[in-house]
């Protein structure tokens, strides 16, 4: 439920408006850091400085809202490129590990599967509802929960269940898990089971080389891309 709220909460934006600070409950209030760190510190710490010299800031508000708005948008597209890069690298990580079992933790309900991300690893997977053959289930959406019509089973929101490496797609950015029922008693889980290992397996994930593919005798970094819309492949002679 945790993850779930720190979701649903609306994104910080840089702003000359003043707007307060709404756990400190201060009327008063400018964050920055290093101006080294982002260009929203640096311009903080210019109009400081010029109001320490001059006893005026001189900016025009609409300009420093310009420059709020550019550089949030800025932020979320570095932050999106990073969530990429570290998830194209744990997919290319888990490629090697199908059949691997993971303790996980239910992030998404949908009528379709659910979503889960192993404990161990910071990458969501999609448990289909087709994969979940031991009943039929059903979706209510008003508790986020995929419900067994005979067995009355359930998967809910926070749930944790364990799961086995299903599929896994680093061209399309997919991860397909499959449930797996009393790992403790049929199956010894292959993921980590401790914090340390847990933090080595996501810096091995991360500090992987690539694969490469070898063409002509010669080897060639493999660089999954997104297919741009409506290309078509050429046709092999």
């Amino acid at each position: 439920m945790h993850y779930a709220l720190l979701r649903s909460l609306k994104q910080a934006v840089y702003s000359p408006k003043e707007e307060g600070h709404y756990a400190l409950a201060s009327k008063h209030y400018c964050h920055f850091t290093s101006p080294i760190r982002r260009y929203p510190d640096l311009t903080v710490h210019r109009l400081l400085t010029r109001w320490q010299q001059t006893g005026k800031v001189g900016n025009d508000q609409r300009e420093l809202e310009l420059l709020g708005e550019h550089c949030s948008n800025m932020e979320r597209r570095a932050d999106k490129a990073e969530q990429e890069l570290v998830k194209i690298r744990l997919l290319d990580y888990l490629s090697d590990k199908l059949g691997s079992v993971w303790k996980a933790i239910i992030t998404g309900v949908e009528s379709f599967g659910f979503f889960c991300t192993p404990t161990q690893l910071p990458v969501d997977g999609l448990v289909r509802i087709a994969a979940l053959a031991d009943d039929y289930y059903h979706y209510d959406e008003a508790t986020h929960t995929l419900i067994g019509t005979r067995r009355k089973k359930r998967f809910r929101l926070g749930d944790t269940v364990w799961v086995e490496v299903a599929r896994v797609d680093v061209y399309r950015r997919r991860l397909d898990f499959r449930v797996v029922d009393d790992p403790s008693k049929d199956i010894e889980p292959t993921g980590p089971t401790t914090p340390e290992a847990e933090q080595a397996a996501v810096e091995e994930a991360l500090r992987r080389p690539r694969r490469t593919k070898e063409r002509g005798g010669k080897k060639k970094t493999f660089r999954p891309a997104t297919k741009p819309k409506g290309s078509k492949g050429r046709k092999k002679r």
